[in-house]
This record gives structure tokens, C-alpha cells and sequence, in this order.
């Protein structure tokens, strides 16, 4: 488990080395496998290698998930689904959630959106 002193140390460094290029992250979710999650403001989600070693802080990129549906709609809520090691149920601002299967070789794929009007 990474203590707290180490994650506020590590968050100060995303910041300083601006990852997100003028984006604002919304969510950050870790999964066991130490890669950090930040959906934006943009709708994107960017996906990033986290390690911690001798009390330095390690941070690389892996990827960005975009799709078509999100674009432009903010990320409010992710959530990494623990059976499915390639999908997400994402909240955008448009008041959507989708599942998302980021696994998919073509490409990212929402396989299901419910839309919640009240």
C-alpha cells in the first residue's frame, strides 16, 4: 500500500510536469497492478504506470482512451470492473454511463450506455 505522504508527493509531481496537457483531471482511481486512471475534463482518459521505489515517485504513460461518445463530455466517475481486467463504468457529464472495453484490439468499444433522465 503506498502511504499517503508518497501519494501527495507523486500527485505535486503530475502536477509540476503538467501530464495532462491543460486538462483537468475529474477522477483518479489506482488499480491493484499500481496504474493510475485519471479521467479529464475533456473527456479522456489516460491511463499511467505508478511506482514507487526508495521513496521516489516513477511516472509513465500508457495510454489515452478517447472515444467518440465522450469526446468533449467530462469524466465524473470511473470505476474499474474487478472481473473484467479491460473494462470500465464510466459517468460522463452528458449523464451517461458506459461500459467501456479498452481491451479490444480494434480499438476502445462502448458496449452498453444507459442514460438517466429524471
Amino acid at each position: 500500500m503506498i502511504s499517503e505522504d508518497v501519494l501527495t508527493i507523486g500527485m505535486r509531481g503530475l502536477e509540476a510536469e503538467n501530464l495532462l496537457e491543460h486538462r483537468h483531471p475529474n477522477i483518479l482511481k489506482f488499480d491493484e497492478e499500481g496504474r493510475l486512471y485519471i479521467g479529464d475534463s475533456l473527456g479522456s482518459i489516460h491511463v499511467w504506470d505508478v511506482h514507487v521505489k526508495y521513496n521516489k515517485v516513477s511516472v509513465s504513460k500508457l495510454k489515452e482512451l478517447s472515444h467518440t461518445e465522450l469526446n468533449g463530455d467530462a469524466i465524473n466517475t470511473l470505476n474499474l470492473l474487478p472481473y473484467e481486467k479491460k473494462r470500465l463504468l464510466v459517468h460522463s457529464r452528458d449523464n451517461c454511463i458506459r461500459s467501456i472495453d479498452y481491451g479490444n484490439p480494434s480499438g476502445l468499444r462502448v458496449q452498453e450506455t444507459m442514460n438517466f433522465i429524471y
